[in-house]
C-alpha cells in the first residue's frame, strides 16, 4: 500500500497542504517535481513531506520516519528511507526499507 501511496501525486500542491489536515482528496504524495532534490534542505523537505503522507493516509504505520539521500552513481537519484513499526493486531513490528526514486534536477 505504500508503494501506491507514494507512487500516486496528490492534486493539492505541497506549498496548501503544509500546515492544515490533509484529506482523502488530497491522497497521495504532492508533486515535488519543481524541487532541486540535490541540495539537503530540500532533501529534508521531501522526507518530511512523505512522512506527512504516510501519516495521513497509512494508519497501520506508527511513528513513521523519513531520510533521504543522494543516490551512488545516480546524478538524479535519491533514496527514500523509511524506518517505522507496522501494527498487526495488537502487536507492533518494526520495519526499515528504502526506496529508490529519480529526483529532478529544476530549481
Amino acid at each position: 500500500e505504500l508503494a501506491r501511496l507514494l507512487n500516486t501525486r496528490s492534486p493539492t500542491p505541497p506549498e496548501v497542504l503544509e500546515g492544515r489536515e490533509w484529506t482523502v482528496l488530497d491522497w497521495g504524495l504532492p508533486d515535488y517535481t519543481g524541487w532541486y532534490t540535490r541540495s539537503a534542505p530540500s532533501q529534508h523537505r521531501l522526507a518530511r513531506l512523505v512522512e506527512a503522507t504516510i501519516e495521513a493516509f497509512e494508519p497501520r504505520m506508527v511513528d513513521p520516519r523519513v531520510s533521504v539521500e543522494r543516490q551512488e552513481g545516480n546524478d538524479r537519484g535519491l533514496l527514500v528511507w523509511i524506518d517505522g513499526s507496522i501494527k498487526v493486531g495488537t502487536l507492533l513490528e518494526p520495519v526499515s526499507f528504502p526506496l529508490a526514486i529519480d529526483g529532478p534536477t529544476k530549481g
